[in-house]
């Protein structure tokens, strides 16, 4: 084709009319089915399934076509590839033909996606079971003959289906509401149906979700989904709130609305809220302004960080509905925080609110709005972590080193293992802080994972204490490195802290190695146990760990508490048999 000098997109017009021109109706029907599944389909699937697709309102049956016959149909623009399960699949020759279809009205994306959804749609339906969808099918001149009902479909095969009951509203979407309102295609009478039918327990609406429950398919669209359906269940209510997630505006326009008890309208609401349906959410709010719910709508919109949608719902809300508590629930997002406060100048920030913040970003936000506010410890210790120590400098300048207390070194220590510059940030606290009322509790949380041993020397020097529980934290949750430190300031080593040792997921193998070497007197075989006892609490165990276990005492035999213990409270079960296989373990 390269020598052809005309554009390749006359070329493809040229081959694309002629392959029409040379087949049967019922051929070119199937042609254009072809292509437009093709364009958007979500997923590749297996003949079976791609030839129930294709022949979806052809009156050909599909036994009477195979992959050759398609490929010979479309051989100008598809070609086929064999997959690792050995079907014969489709893809578009090359680029270009997708290209080229794309530019032709009959295969816009909205065209391509209404045929791909009424598919969809008439499988879910016809997969019913109901016999009320079967008449419905049949006053539409439709049917799916030959279909399985869902409820026998195997939850792991992949075929249309399980497509159809993924993808139908992500098509619905797309094939946009100009097409969904149009009463001569087939798509506006299939979803009306499939969202509005209650004829009897098997309806495609519960249908769907109960499959949706057999598939594990909760995580689609998130929790908010998974509770509308859980918490709903009249196929009127359920339909009003999924045109809400999905953005089916058209069906929130119709008379059955006005029918929904109150509580379902406000879900509806707040549905569209979540999901960011815009227009839905405009057309709902257009009646009187409840300010119970306008809260709940702006807290949604908050907490979900839809900044267009909000600053569109503020224009319309009156300033004093954004208090603290809304300044609180917008977490670290500063471009909202800066939002909400430009929309209630008058708002006072207090030092109580500013407690309630997490961060340090969202702090200074609003510390830069008021700049008078005294900064406490608990201020100090919320944004200790990602503070600058320059900006740490100015605020114990201006508010005294009192603010500096045992809990926000504790934090700043803790943070140490996994924030970069927090060392330096400590000294500073601690030089400032004065006399500081130490308990374990800093510790405690300055050992977790900490590989920091120059941290942990730092505590010391300053008095921070150490007890057995610090030693214990130290040997089940810290590194062998600082524990060193800490035994030297402890000295002494229990049971309790060796038994620790075995649960260690960050450094076990060196830390079990450290404390049989550091004892008194030689490993005794109870004590063994409980140290494989103990690591069998850990639910991400570290193989290397037993094996160090393992290697304490060669040749003395797993005892039935340790192996039952192992069944009982280890993910990693397979892994820990394997290394004591591997080890001539008897057991």
């Amino acid at each position: 084709m390269s020598k052809i000098p005309r554009p390749l997109s006359e070329l493809y017009e040229d081959l694309y009319s002629k392959a029409l021109e040379n087949t049967e109706e019922t051929d070119g029907v199937l042609f254009r089915n072809t292509l437009r599944w093709m364009l958007c389909t979500r997923r590749v699937l297996g003949w079976q399934g791609f030839s129930q697709a294709i022949t979806s309102f052809v009156d050909i049956d599909i036994h009477e076509i195979d992959e050759d016959f398609i490929l010979d149909l479309l051989s100008n623009f598809v070609i086929s590839q064999t997959n690792q399960e050995g079907d014969r699949t489709f893809r578009f020759a090359h680029l270009s033909v997708r290209e080229f279809l794309e530019s032709k009205p009959e295969y816009s994306a909205e065209i391509s996606n209404t045929f791909t959804a009424e598919v969809c749609l008439l499988k879910l339906i016809g997969a019913s079971g109901s016999p009320s969808a079967e008449q419905f099918l049949g006053r539409l001149g439709l049917s799916d003959e030959g279909t399985v009902t869902l409820a026998e479909l195997d939850s792991y095969e992949k075929g249309i289906h399980d497509y159809s009951l993924r993808n139908w509203y992500v098509h619905c979407v797309h094939a946009g509401e100009a097409n969904r309102s149009n009463e001569e295609l087939h798509l506006f009478h299939l979803l009306r149906y499939f969202l509005f039918d209650e004829s009897d327990p098997n309806c495609p609406l519960k249908c769907w979700v109960r499959s949706r429950q057999r598939r594990k398919m909760e995580s689609l669209h998130g929790p908010h989904l998974l509770g509308l359906l859980q918490n709903y269940h009249r196929s009127q209510d359920l339909a009003f709130l999924l045109s809400c997630v999905f953005g089916f505006g058209e069906i929130l326009r119709i008379d059955q609305y006005h029918e929904l008890d109150d509580g379902v309208k406000e879900a509806c609401i707040l549905a569209a809220t979540m999901h960011a349906q815009y227009h839905i959410l405009e057309h709902l709010m257009a009646g009187p302004k409840v300010p119970l719910l306008q809260k709940r709508i702006l807290s949604t919109l908050v907490q979900n960080g839809h900044v267009e949608l909000l600053q569109w719902f503020l224009s319309l809300t009156e300033p004093d509905l954004i208090t603290g508590s809304t300044i609180v629930e917008a977490g670290e997002d500063t471009e909202i925080i800066e939002m909400l406060l430009d929309h209630n100048t008058k708002l006072h920030i207090t030092t109580e609110l500013i407690e309630q913040c997490s961060s340090y970003r969202t702090v200074e936000t609003l510390l830069s709005r008021a700049p008078d506010v005294v900064v406490t410890s608990t201020i100090l210790k919320n944004a200790i972590d990602d503070m600058p120590i320059e900006r740490l400098r100015e605020i114990l300048d201006k508010n005294g080193g009192s603010i500096v207390t045992c809990d926000t070194i504790a934090w700043a220590s803790h943070c140490a293992a996994f924030v970069e510059g927090m060392r330096p940030k400590i000294e500073l606290m601690l030089a400032r802080g004065g006399q500081i009322k130490w308990t374990e509790r800093v510790m405690l949380h300055a050992i977790t994972n900490n590989r920091d041993s120059e941290v942990i020397q730092i505590l010391l020097d300053h008095g921070c204490p150490v007890t057995e529980n610090v030693m214990v934290k130290a040997a089940t949750w810290g590194r062998a490195g600082p524990f060193g430190l800490l035994l030297k300031a402890w000295g002494v080593i229990t049971s309790e802290v060796i038994v620790g040792g075995a649960r260690n997921i960050y450094d076990g193998p060196r830390m079990v190695k450290l404390l049989v070497s550091l004892m008194n007197r030689p490993l005794d075989n109870e004590l063994w146990v409980q140290m494989m006892l103990q690591y069998t609490q850990n639910t991400w165990g570290n193989p290397k760990t037993l094996q160090t276990l393992l290697e304490r005492k060669p040749s003395l035999k797993v005892p039935k508490e340790v192996l039952i213990a192992f069944t009982e409270n280890s993910i990693e079960g397979n892994i820990t048999l394997d290394v004591m296989v591997e080890d001539n373990r008897e057991m």
